[in-house]
């Protein structure tokens, strides 16, 4: 007679593989679709425990207030101090597609001066925008980017950043790409002019000047500003209403795949301005600055971009494409299990009584 039960379990043999296989294959090929649609998009956003120090280094010239005070000419300007800035990047609170960021620096002198400037934004975690700040939040008004580029900026003219001292928007200008600490970056740069309206900034300038302290800078001024000064001096009032011009200058180099800022230069210069006889003059300068990365800032920020963008290609591309492949490899095998033909099967044998 025929081995039926013989014939039997191996079809089932078969059939069982066949399910397993293509089970095992839709389910990688949903591991796939769910790391390329929800995860990816979750791990590119700015993350919500970023906390960044960087360094900087320059000079400084600025006004001497103590020695205004005492109508000491020879050190009313300080020029050429050398300085360092800290500053200080950090998310307060995130929610899925808003963050609160911080971007606080200190600026420090030689003699322990220190000057102080912090900024609170409201940023969309993918684009980096300006976004509605959470009920509650007290963040600083502004359109565009403010602390970094976003992921894989482009390299020309049409990223807009935020001026905080001015309150303008900033056009970009992409200047080439290069290679910086082993990373490969593109070039930017940008600047800004206008009244100062910066309201923690003008809070930290004196707003008036008194009458016989301009006259006591006279012999410090720029030879037209002083003879304009010199011609209207009685006509100004004992108190001299202040007002300030603000010009700023960036150069960065931001990493091609994250868009992080690698290496930045800044200059600064805040003008005070009075008016006389009618008409604006620009006095002096009372704050000139121009600061750039350390080389250790430059380092780490190179070293953390590399490991992030290492990162964000396995999650981006290695492990969805590898799901990809097994799970319709799996699914193609199983399917032509369950179709194998039947010559591949163990034929029935008869079974001969002795």
């Amino acid at each position: 007679m025929f081995a039926i039960p013989l014939e039997i379990h191996m079809r089932r043999k078969y059939r069982t593989s066949a399910i397993v296989l293509v089970v095992l294959g839709a389910l990688l090929l949903t591991a796939a679709a769910i790391t390329r649609f929800v995860v990816v998009p979750a791990v590119t956003k700015l993350p919500k425990n970023l906390d960044v120090t960087s360094d900087f280094t320059g000079t400084a010239s600025m006004l001497n207030a103590k020695a205004l005070t005492t109508n000491d000419l020879t050190h009313m300007y300080l020029r050429d101090l050398p300085i360092t800035v800290v500053r200080h990047t950090y998310v307060s609170s995130a929610d899925a597609s808003t963050a609160v960021i911080h971007d606080d620096s200190v600026l420090k002198t030689p003699d322990g001066t220190q000057i102080p400037t912090r900024r609170t934004f409201a940023l969309d975690r993918t684009t980096l925008q300006d976004a509605p700040p959470p009920p509650g939040v007290n963040a600083d008004p502004h359109t565009g980017l403010t602390v970094s580029f976003p992921l894989h900026p482009k390299p020309d003219d049409t990223a807009k950043f935020w001026d905080s001292t001015t309150q303008r928007v900033m056009s970009v200008h992409y200047t080439g790409a290069s290679t910086l600490a082993g990373r490969a970056v593109y070039n930017y740069i940008a600047s800004a002019q206008g009244p100062l309206k910066e309201t923690s900034t003008l809070a930290a300038l004196p707003s008036e000047l008194p009458k016989p302290v301009l006259a006591a800078m006279l012999p410090t001024l720029p030879d037209t500003v002083r003879s304009t000064v010199t011609a209207g001096l009685d006509t100004l009032p004992d108190a001299i209403g202040l007002s300030y011009t603000s010009t700023t200058s960036y150069e960065v180099a931001a990493d091609r795949t994250l868009g992080v800022p690698l290496r930045l230069t800044q200059h600064y210069q805040f003008v005070s301005d009075i008016e006389i006889q009618g008409k604006p003059l620009a006095l002096m300068p009372v704050l000139d600055v121009t600061i750039t990365s350390t080389d250790k800032t430059i380092k780490n920020a190179a070293h953390n971009a590399t490991r992030t963008a290492r990162i964000l290609t396995v999650v981006s591309l290695v492990i969805p494409i590898t799901a990809l492949i097994l799970g319709l490899s799996l699914a193609t095998i199983g399917v032509l299990r369950r179709q194998k033909p039947n010559q591949d099967r163990p034929r029935p044998t008869r079974r001969t009584s002795a």
